[in-house]
């Protein structure tokens, strides 16, 4: 008997992808040296709102049971 998880919807791990739109409009032309260094978290090109966040739905395939009958007859198919 499992028991139900607290707030488990938001535990789910869910592929997102980040709409970075306005954050690639945004041109720089600004000395490396003077600000330090150029890694991706440079305070100077962060936006200054939040970005919306797009959900990757998976599809996930159904799985069809396949009756008696129709199950030997693609066992007769597959030997043939």
């Amino acid at each position: 008997m499992g028991r139900k998880r607290y707030n488990a919807k938001a535990r789910q791990v869910v592929k997102t992808s980040i709409d970075d739109s306005k954050t690639n409009e945004i041109k720089l032309d600004i000395d490396t040296k003077e600000y330090g260094s150029t890694d991706t978290s440079n305070l100077l090109v962060l936006p200054s709102k939040k970005r919306k966040t797009n959900l990757i739905a998976e599809k996930k395939e159904k799985t069809r049971f396949l009756s008696k009958a129709q199950r030997k007859r693609f066992e007769k198919i597959v030997d043939k």
